[in-house]
Formats: C-alpha cells, structure tokens, sequence
C-alpha cells in the first residue's frame, strides 16, 4: 500500500516546525520564536487517511508500523504516552495543519457534530489551563475522525445496480445505505481504496508536555496569553448556556407554550446554530471536509447517478460575515438534547409546522421582550439580522413553508458542483436531507 495512505508520525523540533504554522498563525510563531525553546520542546506531525479516528471513545489515537491505535495501547512507545499523555489520553493541545477534522459525540444510532476543525484552528486547550481538581467532564463520549464524519449525499444513492458497480470496481464491503448515517461508511471505503485516484488525510501538529511546564516564567507569559485567549474564545458559548435556557424557560413559561419537549428541543436547537455555537449543514463548495470532487465523480461516472446534482453536504458554522446559509434536517435532527417525539405518528411537515410557530414566539420575546434584557448577546441580533425558512418538497397546504425545490434558486451554493459546473440536472428536492429541513441565512 502507498506510504501516503497509512498514518504517519513525525517528531520535530520547533526549527523544522516553524513554517508549518507560518500560514495559519504567524503571530504565534513570533511568540514562540522569543522565546527560542530548545530542542526537548516537540511538535508531533501526525497523518490520519480520511475517515480514520483521531479520537476514539475520547481517547486519543497514534500511529504504530502503518496502523492506529488508542494511546495506553502496548504497541504505543511508552515514550511517546508520556510526550502526548498529558491531556487525560484525550489529544494534547493539536494545530490541524490542512484539510479538516470532525468532533462529534455519537449517542446511540444519532452523530452529533460538535465542529469540523479546520486549518490553523488550535484545540485541546480547556484541560491544561485547568486546575488539579476540577469539574472536568468524562472524555468517552467524543469521536473525532479525519475529513468529515457528517458527510451526506443529497440525491439517493441506494439504487442496487449503482451500488453494485462501485462494489466491483472499489472492493467495497459496505452495503447500499438505508439512511443518511450510512453515507460516510461508504465514503470512506471508497477513499481508502487503492483505486482511489488521489490520497487524502488530515496532517495534524501536536505540542508535547515540555511546552507547558514552564507557563508561569515570565519568559513564556505571552505564549501563555495566546492560548488563554484561544481557550476563552472557544468555551464563550458554553459558558453561557446556563443563562439560556433560563431564558428559554421563562420564555416558554410566559408565552404559555405548551409543544412538547421534542419540539422544544428543536427550537433551542436552531437557535444555537443561528448563533454559531453549533454546526449546521452546508453543501460542500470545495475538498476541505473531503475528496468531494473525486466523490462526486465517482457517483457520475460510476455508479451513473441518473437525473439529479451529486451534491454533498457536510457540517459548517453559520457566519454572519459570510454569504452561507446552513440547514438543519428535521427528521435527522443533530440536537444533542432531543427528547422522544410524543406521537411518533406526527409527519415531518407536520413538526415543521409546530417548531416553525414555536419560534417565531421565541424571536418575538427575544426582540421585543426588555424584561429578558439580551440586548448585548448574541440571541438579541437573531430577529434583525437572521432568517429562518422552513422547507418541505410537498407543502400545498402550508403557506408559511417553502418548497425544497426553490433551495438552489435562494442559494447559488448548491449550484457550486466542483467535478462538473456545466451539468443541467435536477436538484434532489426529494433527497432525506432536504426534503424536510430549516434554513438559517443572513437577512
């Protein structure tokens, strides 16, 4: 097999290092070059091919002859356990260094996207700045996988034929997916294939221990500041969330509003991704979460996708400093907290419907409300400066619902095919994942 389809692990000292974070953070490369630490200082450059775990039932995965492994594991050099160890076995403090990287909490048969890291974006900061003994949360809950895990085609792609060609071509031992969740395990085959045209993976830099023994010396006070303030930066949502649903519980006690707690759920759901506390879904306009333009033309040419746009979807934060809107599925909902549906019976239009009119109550309160005082967050420029369209391919007797049909009509990144922009197809108004779904846009 290719070197370049295997994971890889390399140690470097700070002068190899360097220009590796030149591009993405040049201010801390100042810092770092003040201080000039010495050769005990590491940085780990490690590859992951796509779809592998970086993170597994929070534990943090390393390379061993061509394979990966969870950190305590005997093929791990216990050197290399103390260097990277230092975070509870979770990832140290890491710089992803292309491409992306997904953090997601799986429950159940649900994946939970908590954010697709990108280049240049520093994590793993919260646990070092913390003290001995602390309300530090159990790590087993968090996955992380290399490219996107919450990786979605939006036309069907369950057609026995199609998927028996690709399965002949790639070697494939998954099977046609049933569900949107089963989208990502074929992908993944398919990368990993040595047919694959390309070799795709995410690099990642991780600091070793050494570089946190010495944040009170003066001489490190300004490193120390610069992952301080990417820590604070990063936790200001959940620091808040206490106050939220607060707020929401008032809300919901004064307007009287009787939905059950899945609709709820629901709302307080959409209301997060507005904000960009969470991810939503985008269609991919580029190979960051993915190989999506091999992967596009593979299900052209391949697997002869007939009619529709080859269009994938993949997590992405809502920004209202970008012309991006993201959707939320209403029958895959990626709320962490969703409590059961009370009447399983209940369509997806039909719960549409609710959440819309339940929202629409909750931005009323927000924006004319002064008794919550929101006026300096982030929930208080929801009503002036966001839009929230609720979407359905057969809506004749809802007025206050759109058409999925008119999706790429109201947002041109759908159009944005990378393997082939001439193509004249349908867009897969019908597709589980936009057939039923919320838009949150800029107004």
């Amino acid at each position: 097999m290719d070197r370049t389809r295997q994971p890889t692990l390399d140690a470097l000292t700070w002068s190899q290092a360097r220009e590796l974070l030149v591009p993405h953070t040049p201010d801390l490369v100042d810092i770092i070059d003040a201080i000039s630490p010495d050769d005990s200082h590491l940085l780990y450059r490690i590859y992951y091919p796509f779809g592998s775990k970086i993170l597994e039932d929070g534990v943090f995965c390393l390379p061993s002859n061509g394979q990966l492994y969870p950190l305590h594991h005997p093929m791990i050099p216990n050197e290399l356990k103390r260097q990277l160890g230092y975070n509870f076995d979770a990832n140290p403090v890491s710089m992803l260094l292309n491409h992306s990287a997904e953090l997601y909490v799986e429950i159940n048969d649900r994946i939970i996207p908590y954010s697709l890291v990108t280049p240049g974006h520093i994590f793993g900061l919260w646990k070092i700045f913390d003290e001995p003994i602390s309300h530090c949360p159990p790590t087993f809950c968090w996955q992380m996988t290399a490219g996107a895990r919450s990786l979605f085609m939006v036309p069907k792609i369950s057609e026995t034929a199609g998927h028996s060609r690709l399965v002949k071509r790639y070697g494939l031992r998954a099977d046609k997916p049933q569900h949107l969740y089963e989208h990502w395990p074929i992908f993944r085959e398919l990368v990993n294939s040595p047919e694959f045209p390309i070799a795709w993976g995410t690099d990642m830099l991780c600091f070793n221990q050494t570089w946190f023994k010495n944040l009170t010396d003066p001489a490190w006070i300004f490193f120390r500041d610069y992952l301080m303030r990417k820590a604070w930066r990063s936790s200001e949502f959940w620091r808040n969330q206490y106050i939220w649903n607060a707020v929401f519980t008032l809300i919901k006690n004064k307007r009287s509003i009787k939905a059950s707690a899945h609709i709820i759920d629901h709302v307080k759901h959409i209301l997060s991704v507005a904000v960009g506390g969470l991810p939503g879904f985008a269609p991919a306009i580029n190979d960051c979460a993915a190989p999506i333009s091999q992967l596009q033309d593979i299900y052209l040419n391949i697997y002869e996708l007939k009619n529709h746009l080859p269009i994938i979807v993949h997590p992405h934060s809502f920004d209202l400093n970008e012309d991006r809107p993201v959707y939320l599925p209403i029958q895959f909902s990626t709320a962490l907290e969703l409590s059961p549906k009370a009447n399983d019976k209940t369509t997806a239009i039909a719960d549409s419907y609710v959440i819309q009119s339940v929202l629409t109550k909750y931005l009323e309160e927000i924006e004319f409300d002064r008794k919550f005082d929101m006026s300096k967050t982030p929930l208080a420029r929801l009503p002036q400066t966001v839009k929230f369209n609720f979407l359905h391919n057969d809506c004749v007797d809802y007025t206050t619902i759109t058409q999925s049909s008119m999706i790429p009509i109201e947002d041109k990144n759908f159009n944005q095919i990378i393997s082939d922009t001439s193509l004249k197809r349908d867009f897969p108004s019908a597709g589980h994942f936009v057939r039923s779904c919320v838009r949150i846009m800029k107004k």
